[in-house]
């Protein structure tokens, strides 16, 4: 982001449609003030990812600070005009539950800033879950969850036009829809990690525990993820 006077000019990146997709998921954009946070239970998404993210587009550090309201949590926030000008340019502003959407220049972009903006929104809100036959994994399941439709629905879009087979689910939850986009089995597994993949220590660290704990019966796909593994130095 370039400051010009009293515009901003996007310089469109991977690495700030990253950080907005980590904001579209879980960032809270004060209205009326500068202050922009993401929560998250792992400090190693902060330390690893997130604060040499914000660093390196907007030269400023972050800080963290545990959150009060959850025992394990963690805030980390920034108070730069800049940060919270260019997110509020982009119509992504608080409260945002039920109406944020991708912004226009990562939806009729290239598609490398479409993986790279689903790549932030998966690490933020996005799970893996697994279902065993006698201790091996053999159906895992990678979803996102939104309160939004419209950010579901282009989700949904943009990983199919990557190839992907998501599913579009919808389930009341607390008396309000829940808008879940799912990727079921191991191709659509495969597909995903080597078309948008994860950056959180914490997802990739259950990655690797899921693949220690079964995949015996499909050694040729344990190979292909191991490798990918390897790639991130998982730890």
């Amino acid at each position: 982001v370039i400051k010009m006077g009293q515009e901003f000019i996007v310089q469109p990146s991977e690495e700030l449609a990253y950080f907005t997709g980590v904001i579209c998921a879980d960032g809270y954009i004060a209205k009326n003030s500068s202050i922009v946070e993401v929560k998250d239970d792992n400090k190693l998404f902060f330390k690893r990812v997130y604060i040499p993210l914000v660093r390196k587009l907007f030269n400023i550090t972050p800080r963290v600070i545990r959150e009060n309201s959850c025992k394990n949590g963690f805030r980390c926030y920034t108070t730069s005009r800049i940060v919270s000008q260019f997110l509020k340019m982009n119509n992504i502003v608080s409260p945002k539950t039920f109406t944020v959407k991708t912004p226009n220049w990562i939806i009729n972009g290239k598609e490398n800033l479409r993986q790279a903006f689903l790549c932030g929104l998966m690490d933020s809100d996005g799970y893996i879950t697994v279902k065993r036959n006698k201790g091996v994994i053999n159906y895992p399941t990678i979803g996102f969850g939104s309160r939004s439709q419209t950010l579901a629905n282009e989700v949904q879009k943009m990983m199919e036009f990557l190839g992907m087979k998501a599913k579009f689910i919808t389930y009341n939850s607390r008396g309000k829809p829940m808008y879940l986009v799912r990727l079921f089995g191991f191709d659509q597994f495969e597909k995903y990690m080597k078309l948008i993949g994860f950056k959180s220590p914490k997802k990739l660290r259950k990655i690797k525990k899921l693949l220690s704990a079964g995949l015996k019966r499909i050694p040729h796909k344990r190979e292909k993820i191991e490798s990918y593994l390897m790639m991130k130095d998982v730890n």
